[in-house]
């Protein structure tokens, strides 16, 4: 568990899990947390490491577990309706190049290449 405060507004823990094997992931609402799997640790580079977390940060900062769940919440509630699951889905894909495009606005110029290659891997 390591603590970091940095680009986000508040203070938020950082967790390495071995159970999660393919994304990082940030949840919490009162204390954020950001959840990296341990073999993305180990195999990216440290510039690497710190687009990931930058893009995790972005999340933590504009509160999208809030958000998400305030959707899931309405969606929940129309369960009938297609259109509450459509745009939670809609939401969640445009939440996710929102802050793809605020890591290529923050980072170094030289950087959007290999944030790409981030995204790859």
């Amino acid at each position: 568990m390591i603590g970091y405060t940095g680009f986000a507004k508040n203070r938020f823990e950082l967790l390495a899990c071995i159970l999660i094997t393919d994304t990082a992931a940030t949840c919490g609402l009162i204390q954020p947390c950001i959840v990296l799997p341990h073999n993305l640790l180990t195999s990216l580079t440290p510039p690497d490491l710190r687009l990931l977390l930058l893009h995790e940060a972005v999340h933590v900062r504009r509160q999208d577990v809030l958000v998400d769940l305030i959707a899931t919440v309405i969606a929940s509630v129309y369960w009938f309706h297609p259109v509450g699951w459509l745009a939670r889905f809609f939401l969640r894909r445009e939440r996710e190049l929102a802050c793809d495009m605020a890591v290529l606005d923050l980072a170094k110029d030289d950087s959007s290449a290999a944030y790409g290659q981030v995204l790859l891997k």
